[in-house]
């Protein structure tokens, strides 16, 4: 959308609350792997945007492109989550640094082969023929 600006847009929103999470440790685990999530979608971003004379491209990424998007954006939320926690010390902000933790450790890996999922582009699911499905 907007050749790409109203992306950029969310991505400088974003990168705002990382800068501003990246004085916290506590916050460090989950503030490193969103940033580098963020990242990748960038990456992916500017591929789709080169690639868009070409309609298979999209459409090959598309729930892959969505997925990465929603892992960066709930990344971003636990980055918000993680830096207003880390200036507390009861449970409920140790259980939201652990929770963060744990999104950074166990579920934003996931962007590493979505991005490469994406960079591979369409040539391998349009090359299928037809009679083979």
């Amino acid at each position: 959308m907007e050749d790409g600006a109203l992306a950029s847009r969310f991505f400088a929103l974003i990168e705002q609350d990382l800068r501003i999470a990246a004085d916290l440790p506590a916050a460090g685990v989950i503030t490193k792997a969103t940033a580098q999530a963020l990242g990748r979608l960038e990456t992916t971003t500017r591929h789709l945007l080169a690639a868009r004379a070409a309609p298979a491209e999209a459409g090959a990424a598309a729930a892959d492109y969505l997925r990465l998007f929603a892992l960066v954006a709930f990344g971003w939320v636990w980055v918000r989550m993680a830096a207003k926690a880390a200036t507390g010390k009861t449970p409920l902000h140790r259980r939201k640094l652990a929770t963060a933790t744990f999104f950074a450790e166990r579920v934003l890996p996931q962007t590493l082969w979505l991005e490469a999922a994406i960079i591979s582009g369409a040539a391998s699911l349009m090359d299928i023929e037809a009679e083979l499905l």
